[in-house]
């Protein structure tokens, strides 16, 4: 299975990291990795396997795909790199696993398995507080450490857009609203406050006191869906439900919408679905619903989520970077309005 998946050449990122064994043998470096992989999204690093790095051209560093096995020692265990990490990181990441694979020879290769933290920031043995960003490990600025402190203390809301169901005669959907906890502390008095744009109608399906629809006054097909508790709550690592709502579709619905909570930072978000990339996907609502994507512009960049959003909003987000590129590559007045124009007529399909 190691083989295999090096084979795959997948290359260093966010959440994956090569390593040669003898790394084993600096554990001051190895702990800054993994406390730079807790403090972010958490990830994978593979012990053993050496760094090959392509270039371009210019010698420029492109990226870092998997190398060769560096098999370890048969008395390098994973007791011993868990005891010599164990004095360098504060606090410990709990959760942190490490597996150890080993060929006939009784030599080893280690998958150390770093979870996101639910108690950051953590400190490496040099008294920094390291941030994986793409393949790197950076040293966080105070504004940084400060958050991830905060981060301990607050509750972190984000969305769940869930379809139910689809009817495709009459393009309504049924839609659940669900709201989820990534922090570590309770959220209270959580807010969820949205415009839902291309909309002939929408109607609640539940009698959940505190979920409202209106009409948005002077506004063809929009309406606004809210929620508001004083006595709900969402625990840690939880979704809970608003309440579920029908929408009878007029075009592609975008959904813009705010959510917030009781000591918690309010935070826009959008999503969106077309009718025909629902006839499209085929999906099986009797066995799952279908959970959209959504984005803030006021998180860091999600590329993989973003271009999912294009895909239900049934626009092609490759063609969509190549109308942006084109727009700031216009070398003279013309060719740029020809490329605004043709970004408008792009747009439109919004409407």
């Amino acid at each position: 299975m190691l083989e295999a998946f090096l084979e795959s050449a997948i290359e260093e990122g966010l959440n994956l990291d090569y390593k040669d064994i003898a790394a084993a043998e600096n554990p001051d470096k190895l702990s800054t990795i993994i406390s730079a992989f807790a403090n972010a999204e958490g990830g994978l690093i593979v012990l053993g396997v050496a760094e090959k790095e392509e270039f371009d051209e210019r010698e420029h560093g492109l990226r870092i795909k998997p190398g060769r096995i560096t098999w370890g020692s048969k008395s390098l265990t994973r007791e011993k790199i868990e005891s010599m990490l164990i004095d360098r990181i504060r606090p410990w990441v709990t959760g942190l696993r490490i597996h150890t694979i080993r060929n006939e020879a009784e030599e080893a290769v280690f998958l150390i398995d770093v979870p996101q933290s639910m108690r950051p920031p953590h400190q490496a043995s040099d008294k920094r507080y390291p941030l994986r960003y793409n393949f790197q490990n950076l040293a966080m600025d105070h504004h940084q450490i400060e958050d991830l402190f905060f981060k301990r203390l607050r509750p972190i809301i984000r969305p769940q857009l869930e379809i139910l169901s689809f009817a495709k005669d009459k393009s309504t959907i049924s839609m659940r609203i669900g709201l989820s906890n990534e922090g570590s502390v309770i959220g209270k008095h959580v807010l969820f406050f949205g415009e839902f744009l291309n909309c002939a109608n929408v109607q609640k399906k539940d009698l959940r006191w505190f979920l409202g629809v209106e009409p948005i006054s002077g506004r063809e097909r929009s309406f606004t869906v809210s929620y508001h508790s004083p006595i709900d709550v969402v625990h840690p690592r939880i979704v809970s439900y608003a309440g579920s709502i029908d929408v009878e579709l007029s075009g592609p619905l975008v959904i813009s919408f705010l959510i917030g909570a009781e000591d918690a930072p309010t935070t826009r978000f959008w999503s969106g679905v077309s009718p025909a990339y629902l006839v499209g996907r085929g999906h099986d609502f009797q066995k799952e619903p279908l959970i959209l994507a959504a984005t803030s512009p006021e998180e860091e960049y999600d590329e993989e989520a973003n271009d999912q959003l294009f895909r239900q909003l049934g626009l092609d987000p490759e063609e969509y970077k190549k109308m942006i590129r084109e727009i700031i590559t216009s070398l003279d007045p013309e060719s740029l309005r020809k490329s605004i124009a043709n970004f408008e007529e792009f747009a439109k399909r919004f409407s």
